[in-house]
Formats: structure tokens, sequence, C-alpha cells
């Protein structure tokens, strides 16, 4: 048995598809944490793109961005701290190159 978020799977009782999730999530998380501190530009359903510094995120992939900014066409607008709901977001990616 694999100890994962608190839960115990027995994989003779877990799907294939539930471990490739399981997996995928680990990953995310991964990418996720050698962001942190890095500027990463973030784009949301409704259109709106966000570049910032990522300060910290969760399993729900809420962000939180320092020293956010909102580009609109050519233009930027300075917008602090922000915290972005993670459903609401279609694309992040990082502007600096991760290191570790």
């Amino acid at each position: 048995m694999k100890k994962h978020e608190d839960k115990f799977y027995n994989y003779n009782e877990v799907t294939e598809k539930e471990v490739i999730m399981s997996r995928c999530l680990e990953t995310v998380g991964e990418e996720m944490k050698k962001a942190l501190n890095k500027t990463v530009l973030i784009k949301l359903r409704n259109g709106v793109e966000l570049r910032g510094r990522l300060r910290g995120f969760d399993i729900h992939l809420n962000i939180l961005l320092d020293d956010a900014e909102e580009l609109i066409d050519k233009d930027v607008v300075k917008r602090g701290i922000v915290l972005i709901r993670g459903d609401t977001i279609v694309l992040i990616s990082p502007l600096e190159t991760p290191t570790g």
C-alpha cells in the first residue's frame, strides 16, 4: 500500500484511471514547486492575462501572485498581490527558467 494525501491506497482496489490521475497531480505539483518565486504568466477563462511572481498554490491550483500585472493589449496595469481561483485558470506558464 502507498500513502497519498492522508489516504492509503491498495492498488488492487484502485483503478488505472485513479493511478494515472494521482501521478498527474504529483507532476503538476512538482512543476509548480519549481516555479515558486519565479515569474509566471496566467491566462484566465474570461481572457484576462496576468503576470507576476508565484508566491503559493494549493491542491485546487488557487494561485497567489505577488507584483501582479494585468496585460491588456499592449498596456500593463499593476495589480499588486492577487489571489486567483484555480477553476478560472486556463494556462500557467513560467516566464523564467525554473531551477531544480
